[in-house]
């Protein structure tokens, strides 16, 4: 049960939504050729001289290089913010798909037997019926969901719409109740059992100190 709600994190979702509606692009690749052109056409005709632009006739001053250098820097970096969303995406791919592998094999179903009473087993049961149902549809919303996800994965730049947001969201809090609920009602059992161990005890106890007096003459004789 704790596993459930460990992956139920609202804030987490409202980010997958986001990044499924930003476009992922290189920011370098409209301007990709003409940068390596430019670069390459420098550094051929300035191959023997550095102080004068051979394209314009401008003086080539240290601040000129700095920018030029800068500009290439800054396109790095963009491509470093697609890197990071690319490598994001895929993350929650497979945190995802994980969380749907988890909660499918999930088991909180208990027999009878294991409950102390009808009426301790009745409880659970029914704790346990309503988080099996809600546990069912949100599984269903995550494979929707994974589904939107794969297809941001090809296509990256394209906005991906996920149109049921509101609904997984909303799904959230009374599934963690449901959750919460299932191990309370257990707990409680288990607490019943311990209470009517500790009850077994004391009456074995008092049966033993009952026998110890009535037969203490013997005992001392012995």
């Amino acid at each position: 049960m704790d596993g459930v709600c460990q992956r139920l994190s609202v804030v987490k979702y409202e980010q997958i939504f986001l990044l499924l509606k930003t476009q992922i692009q290189r920011k370098t690749a409209q301007i990709k050729e003409s940068v390596l052109q430019w670069l390459e056409q420098g550094m051929i005709l300035h191959d023997d001289e550095h102080n004068k632009c051979k394209f314009c006739g401008q003086v080539i001053s240290k601040e000129l290089w700095e920018k030029r250098t800068e500009t290439i820097k800054n396109l790095i970096k963009k491509d470093d913010v697609f890197e990071k969303q690319d490598e994001q995406l895929k993350s929650y791919f497979n945190e995802i798909k994980e969380s749907i592998e988890f909660i499918k094999s999930l088991s909180a179903k208990l027999p009878e037997v294991s409950f102390f009473t009808h009426d301790t087993y009745k409880k659970y049961d029914q704790e346990r019926q309503n988080f099996d149902d809600l546990i069912k549809e949100f599984v269903r919303l995550l494979q929707e969901l994974l589904i939107k996800i794969s297809e941001k994965i090809v296509n990256k730049d394209a906005i991906q719409i996920f149109d049921k947001e509101a609904e997984l969201v909303a799904a959230i809090i009374p599934l963690k109740n449901a959750s919460v609920n299932v191990k309370k009602a257990i707990e409680a059992n288990n607490t019943l059992i311990k209470q009517a161990e500790s009850i077994k005890q004391q009456n074995k106890n008092t049966v033993v100190r009952f026998y110890i007096q009535e037969n203490k003459k013997e005992i001392d004789e012995a």
